[in-house]
């Protein structure tokens, strides 16, 4: 696992603005883990088989697992991820650990020189359930930030990350859509002038018969050729083919 994951860690970024760039994404398909990861200049991605329960996406942090398994000998290891383990359903937030026999609990809400775990949730849950259309995770975001309102009413300076959750739960489901045959020079061609244009609030993604995505896979024969897909919810506008007629719909605004 480690050297898969090391041999496609130079495509993260060490400055970006976006901070689900700094996950790596994590799609399991019938027994097959695929990782990417992108700095949406330099896309890796790497395969490997595994042991896994059912299909499914999910981003993980990059810096810190490739820290941890570092720091674990060479053995099989397991994921598992259920929302539970964290959440305090009764008063609402994430603990920072799921062991229940602790005395004490921490459920951080405060950003400091890094963001906290609370708030990197909400985000990462928002920009999941936007990836999905799987209300789930839409759900859970709100659920944190919910928990976050007290804090970022009386003082929003000390939680800007949670604000930044806020404002991309609230936003209008924009995403880019690239479909058409892959790899192809076209289909990285435009994906390169969507990348020149900064839009924050538009989530891109690519159309395949397996993306988690009813809508994104009905997107995929629709397109013969490399198309862009510029959609805000269900609705989308004009195919496009053509990177300046791309770049040119960007800066307008969805």
């Amino acid at each position: 696992m480690l050297h898969h994951l090391q041999s496609i860690s130079g495509a993260l970024s060490t400055n970006t603005k976006l901070p689900i760039l700094d996950n790596f994404l994590f799609k399991v398909r019938e027994q097959e883990l695929t990782v990417i990861a992108t700095d949406l200049e330099t896309t890796m991605i790497t395969h490997l088989e595994v042991q896994a329960e059912g299909d499914g996406d999910i981003a993980i942090p990059a810096k810190l697992l490739l820290e941890v398994l570092k720091n674990l000998p060479e053995q099989p290891c397991s994921f598992r991820v259920n929302l539970e383990l964290f959440e305090d359903r009764e008063r609402g937030g994430l603990w920072a650990t799921s062991d229940q026999t602790l005395l004490a609990r921490m459920k951080d809400d405060y950003d400091g020189a890094e963001p906290s775990g609370n708030a990197t949730a909400a985000l990462a849950l928002a920009e999941l359930g936007r990836l999905t259309d799987d209300p789930r995770w839409i759900d859970a975001s709100r659920r944190i930030l919910d928990w976050l309102g007290e804090r970022m009413r009386r003082l929003p300076q000390a939680v800007p990350h949670a604000l930044l959750g806020l404002q991309r739960y609230h936003e209008p489901p924009a995403r880019l859509v690239l479909a058409g045959p892959w790899p192809s020079q076209d289909l990285e061609r435009l994906r390169r002038a969507a990348g020149s244009v900064y839009r924050p609030d538009v989530l891109i993604t690519r159309a395949d018969g397996k993306h988690p995505s009813e809508f994104v896979r009905s997107l995929v024969g629709q397109a013969k050729s490399a198309t862009a897909f510029l959609c805000e919810g269900n609705a989308c506008r004009p195919p496009i083919v053509q990177s300046e007629d791309l770049i040119r719909e960007l800066k307008g605004g969805v």
